[in-house]
């Protein structure tokens, strides 16, 4: 990964910080799925949540993003222009008008609101800013 990728992410995991403390009933996180190895990297890189649009009870299918690493950049900069604010406020509005459906255990949602009472402290600790 290059140094703009990594400055890219620790944007887009600064942002998704505030997203969880906005909006912790949506579990908000921020990662990727594929792989990296010494041939390629397919990783696809997204804001997760912990919502699903079918009320399926495990299959969590409403994210943000979903780029290629070359692309993070502008991942991070349509998310520091707000972009991934008004997703989150959207899928809060979905969420409470019953469209979307959280998947958690029973106690997640106090876990996602205590973890975002300090998160000051953490956004310092995880991103490195």
């Amino acid at each position: 990964m290059t140094t703009s990728s990594d400055c890219a992410i620790k944007i887009l995991r600064a942002t998704t910080e505030i997203v969880r403390r906005l909006h912790p009933q949506i579990g908000a996180s921020f990662g990727y799925i594929g792989n990296l190895d010494h041939r390629r990297d397919d990783r696809q890189w997204s804001v997760f949540t912990k919502l699903s649009s079918n009320h399926a009870p495990t299959a969590c299918n409403v994210s943000w993003g979903r780029v290629a690493t070359a692309d993070l950049g502008g991942l991070a900069v349509a998310a520091t222009l707000g972009e991934v604010f008004e997703w989150a406020d959207r899928q809060s509005i979905l969420l409470a008008g019953g469209k979307l459906f959280q998947v958690y255990p029973s106690n997640w949602l106090q876990q996602e609101i205590d973890y975002a009472a300090n998160w000051p402290a953490r956004i310092r600790l995880e991103t490195g800013l």
